[in-house]
């Protein structure tokens, strides 16, 4: 609801005149038309789809470690801390990557995290009645890794479109 009542607050001089409206229709089909005519954005848009759907699961993973790898209800705090450290660490290494290396590289790195989260998850099952005393540091690092993960979204993909975007002169 907030959003909704939001104003965009506009600069002295600047005029929405020259902005023409568009219609839904007419915005969805001039879409269709950038990602036919746009070889990158298509990917981009691809490996964005992608992420999301590989990390729409990460809020289950509290779920998994007590459940499946069976590490209790009273590790669930240091879990949650894990990964809110993780997520301001990334925010910090990955806002300084993008500045230095790019968003590209941050957009790798983000499809990377997106793949070793899951590929940890499946180590901690398979050995998990084996090495149950041994997993606890596995665990936490699996949860860093979720909170860097999720911090590569913003500056990784918004900024790599905001970066790439064209800009229209009159």
């Amino acid at each position: 609801v907030p959003f909704l009542l939001m104003k965009e607050p506009v600069l002295a001089g600047a005029t929405n005149a020259a902005i023409p409206r568009m219609s839904a229709r007419r915005f969805v089909s001039s879409l269709a038309d950038i990602l036919r005519r746009d070889a990158n954005f298509l990917r981009l848009v691809a490996a964005r789809l992608l992420y999301v759907v590989g990390i729409a699961v990460f809020p289950f993973y509290v779920l998994f470690m007590e459940g499946i790898v069976e590490h209790g209800t009273e590790r669930l705090g240091l879990f949650t801390s894990a990964q809110v450290f993780g997520t301001f660490l990334g925010g910090l290494s990955v806002g300084w990557m993008a500045d230095r290396i790019g968003t590209r590289a941050v957009v790798r790195l983000a499809e990377l995290f997106g793949s070793v989260v899951p590929a940890l998850a499946l180590l901690l099952i398979a050995t998990h009645r084996s090495f149950a005393e041994h997993l606890l540091p596995l665990s936490v690092a699996l949860f860093i890794l979720i909170g860097v993960a999720a911090s590569t979204n913003m500056v990784g993909f918004v900024d790599y479109v905001l970066e790439s975007a064209q800009i229209a002169h009159s």
